[in-house]
């Protein structure tokens, strides 16, 4: 027989290793959830966060995935990114290459405003200097330097006016590369374009346009045979800064007296400015 304070000993012994057992039945699923639990990878249910979900989904196969999404575009969706790609590359080029010598030829420049504020940019055909680009095989840098110049200006409203009097057009660049250029801008210029006014075109010039352009496009177009006929667009020929040349021009198309006809819209000193090429 156990004496009673062994017995005692005995009892606290057990009790002893009973509670050892009891906590430790208690702390084993914790030993195992000790794992650092990554709550920016799974939510507090142990599920995967959304935003994981989808990258796992997308690491299984990313080409099939890329190729699907590009097979329910349309061609012209991916050609319209394609060229919206391409201008903001050369958004980025053209600020960091010298285009002083497409500068000096002074074919873009900012002419002046209309009647409501609207900036008015000029194109000067004839100053195009597409014989010795081409020659240098430069003819991206033209485009660079009209995204140069145009990309602030179209954030809000403005109007071209292209002069196409004196164009030597055996010397023009390909139609092709014209269309490609006037594609890539389409996005950002196209928007803030009130309207595109061409000041002496030929048949040849109207059916290109009719030919390439967009709706839209086409609609902001306006033909006219005389740069007096602006007068009635809303622009103050003396607030603008029209080359000499175009005035030389309408003088050899519609002679002295015609001219000063025409002129008798406008201001009278303005009238003498025109006369005398200067």
């Amino acid at each position: 027989l156990l004496t009673q304070q062994e017995n005692h000993h005995h009892h606290h012994h057990a009790m002893e290793a009973a509670a050892h057992q009891s906590v430790q039945v208690i702390h084993r699923p914790r030993a195992h959830g000790r794992v650092n639990v990554d709550y920016d990878t799974y939510d507090i249910y142990g599920n995967l966060r959304p935003a994981i979900r989808q990258m796992v989904q997308y690491t299984a196969e990313p080409e099939v995935l890329w190729t699907q999404q590009e097979s329910k575009k349309w061609s012209w969706q991916k050609m319209e990114e394609s060229f919206n790609l391409k201008y903001k590359r050369y958004w980025n080029r053209c600020r960091k290459i010298n285009l002083r010598h497409v500068e000096l030829s002074q074919f873009l420049y900012r002419g002046g405003q209309d009647r409501d504020g609207r900036d008015i940019l000029i194109f000067v055909g004839n100053r195009f200097p597409s014989k010795q680009l081409m020659q240098h095989k430069q003819l991206k840098q033209s485009l660079l330097y009209v995204i140069r110049e145009m990309h602030h200006c179209v954030d809000r409203d403005y109007i071209i006016l292209y002069l196409h009097s004196y164009v030597d057009e055996e010397s023009l660049p390909p139609i092709a590369w014209i269309n490609q250029c006037f594609q890539i801008c389409a996005n950002r210029f196209h928007k803030n374009l009130h309207s595109f006014f061409v000041i002496h075109p030929n048949f040849r010039l109207k059916s290109w346009f009719y030919v390439l352009s967009t709706k839209t496009f086409y609609r902001k177009i306006v033909y006219l045979d005389s740069i007096t006929k602006l007068e009635h667009y809303n622009i103050d020929l003396e607030h603008i800064a029209i080359p000499g040349k175009a005035w030389e021009y309408e003088r050899e198309m519609f002679g002295e007296k015609k001219l000063v006809d025409k002129m008798a819209i406008a201001s009278d000193d303005l009238v003498l400015d025109a006369l005398p090429y200067r």
